[in-house]
């Protein structure tokens, strides 16, 4: 059954066909999570490198990982967010010499998760939500954003897929997939646009990319944002939305 914060997407899946797999589990972004993203974001010119490495050399089972910065204020926000992850449990062992990190390597499971693609998840919804708060408050508009929502055919038990964050304006939903590694699966891409996207339908589907070297129009008609470009690009689509009562 619904809930109060998916009643209304619910309904525009199951028009669809489509049914929600993980209600109970799904949730807003807990307060940890979203100080840890906006960290990522801020400091994204060194965080960004870091983790992406981190990600390969946790893939490869590494035990240990070794990464230099090769300026001050870059690694006074690498140690502080290194200082944050110990803070919320998702670091193990770590060290500096001047512009030098050594770090352990994680074995608990949860950790590795972050490690391998949910750092990139958060800071997109830290992106995305502060564009999404300013917009809707300075144009009277009510909104939800909620995480993690598992689709899947009426009566199936397999999922169709899994959206890292939905965001739903007034009566319109914007699906974000976001993608830490440096490939874009474009069937998956096409297969979510055919089943939930319409040209004057209620929602759009946006995917995310960390790589800023990607072309943003390289798909077009359909939608990708850069890490990069995600805040200006989003101010630009929702301003353009004609569903919307701007406020000028």
């Amino acid at each position: 059954m619904a809930t109060k914060l998916t009643k209304a997407f619910a309904a525009f899946v199951g028009e669809r066909g489509f049914e929600i797999a993980n209600e109970d589990e799904i949730s807003q972004q807990p307060r940890a999570d979203y100080k840890l993203a906006r960290q990522i974001f801020r400091n994204k010119r060194v965080l960004l490198p870091f983790l992406t490495k981190l990600a390969v050399e946790v893939n490869a089972k590494k035990r240990t990982f070794e990464f230099h910065v090769p300026n001050a204020e870059d690694s006074g926000h690498l140690r502080n967010f290194l200082l944050e992850l110990e803070k919320i449990g998702y670091a193990t062992e770590w060290a500096h010499k001047k512009s030098d990190f050594f770090v352990q390597l994680p074995s608990n499971e949860h950790q590795l998760r972050f490690f391998r693609s949910m750092w990139a998840e958060q800071c997109f919804r830290y992106a995305i939500s502060t564009v999404v708060w300013k917009f809707c408050t300075d144009n009277h508009l009510a909104y939800k954003m909620f995480q993690n929502v598992k689709l899947a055919r009426k009566g199936e038990s397999d999922l169709f897929t899994e959206m890292d964050l939905v965001v739903q304006i007034e009566k319109r939903f914007y699906l974000f997939e976001v993608k830490s590694g440096p490939m874009v699966n474009v069937m998956q891409w096409a297969r979510r646009e055919a089943a939930f996207v319409t040209e004057d339908g209620p929602a759009r589907q946006i995917v995310c990319t960390i790589h800023d070297n990607i072309p943003a129009n390289i798909f077009e008609p359909q939608i990708l944002m850069t890490i990069g470009g995600i805040q200006n690009r989003l101010k630009r689509l929702l301003k353009s939305e004609t569903h919307f009562s701007i406020i000028t």
